[in-house]
C-alpha cells in the first residue's frame, strides 16, 4: 500500500524590494514584510510533509526592473535555509501589463530580452501594439498614486520613468 504524504505549499507574494514594493502594494512596509518571511520561514516544521514555500512575484509594467532583486532575496533565503525547498515563482499579470511598460522601445526590449525567459519576452514583444494612449492613462495614474504616498515617482522607479515621462511631458 502507497502512503500519502502531506504536501505543504506557502506563498508569500513579493513583486519588488524596498520602495518599489511599497509602492506597489502600498502601505507596505517592506523591511517588516522580509522580516516577517524569515520568522515565518523559519517557523515551519515540515518534518514528514513535503513542504514549498514560494515567492511569488506578479510581472507587470512597474515589476519589469525590479524582478531580478526578488530573485536575489529568494537566493538569501535559499542559502539561510538549504533544508526548507523555496523556490521563487513570476508570472505576468497580462501581455497587456507588460505591454505597457515597453510601449515601442527597442533599447528597452533588449534590455529585457537579456533578462527574461523566452516566454515572457513574448509578452513583452506585444509592446509594439499597446495604444499610446493606454499608456499615458497608466503613466498618470502612477504619478497620482505617488503624490497619493508622497513620494517621488521618477526616484523610485527610474527605468520606467526614462522610458515613460515622454507621455506626460
Amino acid at each position: 500500500m502507497n502512503k500519502i504524504k502531506e504536501k505543504v505549499q506557502v506563498k508569500f507574494s513579493i513583486e519588488a524590494i524596498g520602495e518599489q514594493e511599497e509602492f506597489i502594494r502600498w502601505p507596505t512596509n517592506c523591511e517588516e514584510k522580509e522580516s516577517n518571511i524569515i520568522k515565518y520561514i523559519e517557523a515551519i516544521e515540515h518534518e514528514g510533509k513535503e513542504t514549498t514555500i514560494e515567492i511569488s512575484s506578479c510581472i507587470q509594467s512597474l515589476t519589469l526592473t525590479s524582478i531580478n532583486n526578488v530573485k536575489y532575496f529568494v537566493e538569501k533565503l535559499q542559502a539561510r535555509f538549504p533544508e526548507k525547498n523555496i523556490i521563487h515563482s513570476k508570472q505576468p499579470v497580462s501581455a497587456r501589463d507588460i505591454a505597457s511598460a515597453m510601449h515601442s522601445v527597442n533599447e528597452y526590449l533588449e534590455f529585457c530580452k537579456k533578462l527574461y525567459t523566452e516566454r515572457i519576452y513574448k509578452h513583452i514583444e506585444l509592446s509594439q501594439k499597446y495604444s499610446k494612449k493606454e499608456t499615458k492613462k497608466q503613466v498618470l495614474y502612477y504619478l497620482d498614486f505617488a503624490k497619493l504616498q508622497n513620494i517621488d515617482f521618477a526616484k523610485t522607479f527610474p527605468v520606467y520613468w526614462k522610458y515613460h515621462k515622454k507621455y506626460v511631458e
